[in-house]
């Protein structure tokens, strides 16, 4: 007869082995090819197992393509968070993105034009994140009106 001890780890490896069943079950729901992309899920692996889903999250950093705004682009791709690169001027986005795939991260890190004067590119940018992401996590507004009021 077993002692409360061992029935006590024979329980507690009987639901760890449940719920990495469970997970297994949930990670097989997601065909992942080329992570992150829009309605995919990153997957956590323990010794290539997979064990747990993550939620991506989602950041815009607004003028974006220089200085601190790229250093926090920089920063946040590298810490896993799928990034949209903001810029006035459709050249030097893109340029930044050549940049970044230089370090490895182009794959999270898309660029959006952006005038933060114009309603309208406001609004094309908000809308943009709802259809690719569904959500904002983080925004950082670096940019400012270099124009004046």
């Amino acid at each position: 007869m077993p002692t409360h001890g061992t029935h006590g780890s024979q329980l507690h490896n009987l639901l760890l082995a449940i719920s990495f069943l469970v997970l297994y079950v949930i990670q097989c729901t997601y065909h992942l090819n080329n992570i992150p992309t829009t309605n995919k899920v990153p997957i956590i692996y323990l010794n290539n197992v997979p064990i747990f889903p993550l939620q991506i999250m989602y950041a815009v950093v607004t003028g974006s393509n220089q200085g601190i705004g790229f250093g926090t682009v920089r920063k946040l791709a590298s810490n896993g968070i799928m990034v949209v690169l903001t810029a006035l001027d459709d050249k030097m986005g893109l340029e930044a993105i050549e940049k970044l795939k230089e370090c490895g991260l182009s794959n999270l890190v898309v660029f959006h034009q952006l005038d933060v004067t114009n309603t309208a590119s406001i609004a094309s940018l908000a809308d943009f994140v709802k259809t690719q992401f569904g959500k904002l996590d983080i925004l950082v507004n670096n940019e400012w009106n270099r124009r004046g009021p």
